[in-house]
C-alpha cells in the first residue's frame, strides 16, 4: 500500500500551493524555489509560517517529500514569487500525512489571484487521472473527483477542497481509496496551503482543523 500511496503523493504534488516547476532543498528541512532571486526578508517570513514538529502530537515525525517528475506536472501554474517554503510530516507508517507550503507574494492581489485560480489546477489533475495518465504497470488510478470541503473561514480569504481517487492494484482484487484534503488561507500578501492525506477514509476533520488553525496563527 505504501508504494501505491507514494505514487499518488508524488503525482499530487501539484496540489502544493504557489508551486513552480523547479524546487531546491536548502538543507534545513524546507524547500524554496531556486529559479529566481528571492527577497531574503520574504523568504524568512515564509519559513516562519511553517508548522514544526512541536505543533504535532506524539506519533508524528518530519518527513522528506519526493521530488519526481509527474504526469500531473502540466497542471502546475508558474508563479512569479520565489518566496515560499514547505514542510512535510507523517504519522505512523506514513499513510497519514501533512504537507504545508507557505508563500509571500509581491502584492495581496497576487496571493488572492493564486487562491482564486487554485480549483482549476485540481480540475486539471482530475481529468488527467481519469484519462489514465497516472497509471503504471502495477496500479491503475481511477474515479478521481474534486469538490468543496466544509471548513471554517479563516484569515482574509480561505478555501477548502477534497480530491479523491481510487487505486486498483493490477495483480490483486480490491481497491484502495485515497483522500487529499487541502485548505488554503490568506492574510494580506502571505498565504499557505495545508494538504492532509489519508487512505481508506478521509483525514480526521478535527485534527485537520486544529493543524490549520495553528498554521493560521503563524500568519504575520
Amino acid at each position: 500500500m505504501r508504494r501505491i500511496l507514494l505514487v499518488a503523493l508524488c503525482a499530487c504534488a501539484v496540489l502544493a500551493f504557489a508551486c513552480s516547476s523547479s524546487d531546491g532543498d536548502d538543507g534545513s528541512g524546507t524547500t524554496s524555489d531556486s529559479t529566481a532571486t528571492p527577497n531574503p526578508n520574504d523568504t524568512e517570513i515564509a519559513r516562519s509560517m511553517l508548522l514544526t514538529i512541536s505543533d504535532f502530537p506524539t506519533g508524528w515525525a518530519e518527513s522528506t517529500s519526493a521530488d519526481e517528475n509527474s504526469p500531473l506536472d502540466k497542471c502546475q501554474t508558474e508563479t512569479d514569487t520565489p518566496n515560499r517554503a514547505s514542510a512535510d510530516f507523517a504519522k505512523g507508517s506514513g499513510n497519514t500525512s501533512i504537507s504545508q507550503t507557505a508563500a509571500v507574494f509581491p502584492l495581496a492581489e497576487d496571493a488572492q489571484k493564486s487562491i482564486d485560480g487554485y480549483r482549476s489546477r485540481l480540475d486539471c489533475a482530475v481529468k488527467l487521472i481519469n484519462d489514465g495518465k497516472l497509471d503504471n504497470k502495477d496500479t491503475s488510478y481511477v474515479d478521481a473527483k474534486v469538490g468543496a470541503l466544509s471548513f471554517p473561514a479563516l484569515g482574509e480569504q480561505s478555501t477548502a477542497l477534497r480530491l479523491t481517487m481510487t487505486a486498483k492494484p493490477k495483480n490483486t482484487t480490491g481497491s484502495i481509496a485515497i483522500f487529499f484534503d487541502v485548505v488554503l488561507v490568506r492574510k494580506g500578501r502571505t498565504a499557505f496551503s495545508l494538504l492532509a492525506t489519508d487512505v481508506l477514509s478521509p483525514f480526521n476533520s478535527n485534527d485537520l482543523e486544529a493543524f490549520v488553525r495553528k498554521a493560521a496563527q503563524k500568519l504575520p
